[in-house]
């Protein structure tokens, strides 16, 4: 018995090392770093920004610093051949001008091009026409401490009529806005509560609703601003799948991210956006 146990664990033996001279002999693909590239045009922003970096290969030393690309050559053309040449701003990391100088137009269709370090990465996107607004937003407090809550929490919700005649697409979005002074100036900063996306699947023309429940209670004595976007397909797709990454969670399924940069990695994509104000206290 001895002897069959001690010739077992020399063949374990011989098989780990084999194993482990394998392991040393494969070697990694060789993966170039791509150009990122995101920009999110909306007619209602007050900037037109394209940010621009590189990815880091799965293989290979990345090496240390910045993945920002603030050294490319950015432009956007509309569908008509209007273009402009979009400069790097320091204080956004991002290339940026404003709309005053290059106006995103619903209906149209633009495109963005990056060149840098040799390589070209374009997107194309179709800003919506329409500008949607809500039929309704209400909210209702609600105070359980049964259940652990120290305070109230909140339950908003909302509801709006989908554009007839066409495929949409949408996200919504709730904000608590605090107001704060400084050296006599007021500023304001927003923190998010919930956001969703959906489509107009077997509901063209009808009404969408929904809800959102903010089980924090800090809602009181908030103000809260509720955004709705009726935005492209690519800007949902994006989304959808953001909205649905779990990080390194190691129970949770590989989640592919959306792509519609030809040359490189990324999202260009259109939305309009509305806003609602509401008083909670």
């Amino acid at each position: 018995m001895k002897t069959l146990i001690y010739s077992l664990f020399i063949v374990v033996c011989i098989g780990c090392m084999s194993c482990e001279k394998m392991a040393q002999d494969v070697t990694p693909p060789k993966v170039e770093s791509q150009l990122v590239v995101f920009s999110f045009l909306s007619p209602e922003e007050k900037l037109v920004k394209v940010e621009v970096s590189k990815s880091k290969p799965v293989y290979g030393n990345a090496g240390g610093g910045s993945n920002i690309v603030s050294s490319a050559t950015v432009t956007i053309t509309n569908d008509g051949g209007l273009s402009v040449e979009v400069p790097y701003v320091d204080s956004l990391s991002a290339y940026a001008v404003a709309q005053s100088a290059y106006s995103i137009e619903p209906g149209r269709t633009y495109t963005v091009n990056v060149q840098a370090g040799g390589k070209t990465a374009s997107g194309r996107c179709t800003v919506p026409q329409d500008s949607l607004s809500f039929s309704a937003v209400t909210f209702l407090s609600i105070s359980q401490p049964s259940v652990g809550y120290d305070g109230p929490y909140f339950i908003y919700n909302y509801k709006w009529q989908d554009a007839a005649g066409q495929k949409n697409y949408y996200r919504v979005d709730v904000e608590k806005i605090y107001t704060y002074q400084y050296n006599g100036d007021t500023s304001e900063t927003s923190e998010n509560v919930c956001n969703s996306i959906w489509d107009d699947e077997n509901k063209d023309g009808g009404i969408l609703n929904g809800k959102c429940e903010d089980y924090s209670w800090q809602s009181d004595g908030s103000d809260v601003r509720v955004y709705l976007l009726n935005t492209d397909i690519h800007y949902y797709e994006y989304h959808r799948r953001r909205l649905n990454y779990y990080g390194d969670n190691p129970f949770s399924e590989p989640f592919q991210q959306y792509n519609n940069v030809q040359g490189g990695l990324g999202v260009v994509s259109a939305y309009r956006i509305t806003s609602r104000m509401l008083k909670v206290n």
